[in-house]
């Protein structure tokens, strides 16, 4: 976990496994708005990140 306290990539790439991981819950719970606005947050991470590789990040 070393790693994960000093990248930025890493902390970006697990910041968005656990944002899609909580926005499949929101979505099998219909809450859409709370899903409509975490998925956008996932895009603007996305769109600060031109370094991570995006086909990786999905």
């Amino acid at each position: 976990m070393d790693d994960l306290d000093t990248d930025p990539t890493l902390q970006k790439a697990m910041a968005l496994a656990l944002m899609r991981q909580a926005l499949e819950w929101l979505e099998a719970a219909e809450e859409d708005k709370a899903a409509a606005h975490l998925r956008e947050a996932v895009d603007a991470v996305l769109k600060r990140a031109p370094q991570m590789d995006r086909a990786a990040a999905s």
